[in-house]
């Protein structure tokens, strides 16, 4: 999560899990509510594992 003074500008989150179709129905519900898939953040690095996305708020 990204924060300036005043508020939050954008929403960040991991969805991870070892078999990546267990987590379809998630990814889902994230792009329904205005996620876009993005690239790793923080101290995150890409494991082949991980979901990354970000809304702009």
């Amino acid at each position: 999560m990204s924060v300036r003074p005043g508020g939050m500008r954008i929403v960040v989150d991991d969805l991870t899990h070892p078999q990546a179709h267990a987590l379809l129905h998630e990814h889902a519900l994230y792009e329904r509510n205005g996620f876009a898939r993005c690239g790793p953040f923080a101290d995150y690095m890409p494991n082949g594992f991980s979901v990354f996305m970000s809304k702009a708020l």
